[in-house]
């Protein structure tokens, strides 16, 4: 927040005008939606910023979290790194792997292969053929696209079928 508003530092005034497109006055009916990404330091992702018309369809006075002047948009974050943590989590409680392990078992579900999981982690491919058969045995899975299947389950927060 600088001066009542929301900003990001370091960046032109992209998302004040994503927000002030969504004025009714701007569009007949409000912008529409938009995203931009927000860099941060080069060892965490972006973050993703969706803004979005809103029309309040209750006076202003029953939304006292809205704060003085009529409702214009809605700005939602997402931080990608916090739900890459979080499904490392899910994956650790749920077949007890090691950090590591569960790093490894994230960065497979993009889907791209061992080696591609293997640079996004920062191991060598020898590493992550250890992990690859220390996830198999710990989930008790012996194909891939059942391990995949599995993993995915536990990582959204599922119990796994």
């Amino acid at each position: 927040m600088r001066d009542g508003r929301l900003t990001v530092l370091g960046t032109s005034d992209a998302l004040q005008k994503l927000v002030s497109s969504c004025a009714p006055n701007i569009f007949a009916g409000g912008g529409p939606s938009s995203e931009i990404e927000v860099p941060r330091d080069s060892s965490r992702s972006r973050l993703r910023v969706t803004v979005a018309p809103l029309r309040a369809k209750i006076p202003l006075k029953d939304l006292p979290w809205i704060g003085v002047g009529s409702p214009v948009a809605i700005v939602t974050v997402m931080d990608p790194d916090l739900a890459r943590r979080q499904k490392e989590k899910n994956l650790r409680v749920h077949f007890d792997l090691t950090a590591a392990e569960a790093a490894f078992a994230g960065e497979n579900l993009e889907g791209d292969g061992r080696k591609a999981a293997a640079q996004r982690c920062g191991i060598s491919d020898g590493t992550a053929k250890t992990h690859l058969a220390n996830i198999f045995e710990k989930t008790g899975t012996h194909r891939q696209a059942e391990l995949i299947r599995l993993l995915l389950e536990a990582a959204d927060g599922r119990e796994p079928k």
